[in-house]
């Protein structure tokens, strides 16, 4: 049987992880939030590396697929 100090002590812990995890909810709804306009920026912009890169390697992709024509 839990000794009431014991079980206090239990309470405690299940309260503080209780609150650590609406923390981290919170803050993964926020960088979601964030990846998700930077997402939209990054489909709009045409000289980041990013895009370049894209754009590359999709017409390298291209190419190859006309080549096995």
């Amino acid at each position: 049987m839990y000794k009431f100090p014991q079980f206090f002590a239990n309470q405690k812990r299940l309260w503080q992880q209780q609150r650590e995890l609406d923390c981290l909810r919170k803050e993964i709804a926020a960088l979601q939030e964030q990846n998700k306009g930077m997402k939209e920026g990054m489909r709009r912009c045409l000289s980041c590396d990013y895009r370049i890169d894209y754009k590359t390697r999709q017409g390298q992709a291209l190419t190859e697929n006309s080549n096995e024509d």
